[in-house]
């Protein structure tokens, strides 16, 4: 916690609380950070090691190369409020309780919210390598998390 703290006081956020959030199945570590006069953010710690199963797309390198071209594209994503590379964390800009999925609640707007997707030029943005592992390494976690938890 030392080196959250660290990060988040380089920041303008010292004197902060922050509070453990519910991750996403991946190792990522993911914290909502309160200043005293209210205003949150949230950060995000990565493991160390790079074996460590991160979804495709959500690896500390993808999201620091992506997030900026999809905030110019104006797309519906957290901005970066600052990243310590060497430590590999992320202090993200905080939606609040909003899901990705109340923004698709309204059909219309999934429509549109995809047409703008479609349409955003990308020809220069870099490409994320697959790794099919991945795939493998989800499905069978949430097989051992499932069968396990059935017991």
């Amino acid at each position: 916690m030392q080196g959250l703290t660290a990060f988040l006081d380089r920041h303008g956020f010292a004197g902060s609380s922050c509070r453990p959030i519910r991750n996403d199945w991946s190792a990522r570590k993911f914290y909502r950070v309160v200043r005293h006069n209210g205003d949150t953010a949230i950060l995000i710690a990565y493991p160390d090691d790079p074996d460590i199963y991160i979804p495709p797309g959500h690896s500390f390198e993808d999201v620091v190369t992506m997030t900026p071209l999809m905030v110019r594209a104006s797309l519906p994503v957290p901005e970066i409020l600052a990243q310590d590379d060497g430590a590999r964390l992320i202090l993200v800009q905080d939606f609040g309780k909003k899901t990705i999925h109340d923004d698709f609640q309204n059909y219309q707007q999934s429509i549109d919210l995809a047409v703008k997707i479609f349409k955003t030029p990308c020809h220069d943005w870099p490409l994320i390598p697959y790794r099919d592992g991945h795939v493998y390494q989800a499905v069978d976690r949430f097989m051992r998390y499932t069968l396990n938890s059935a017991d």
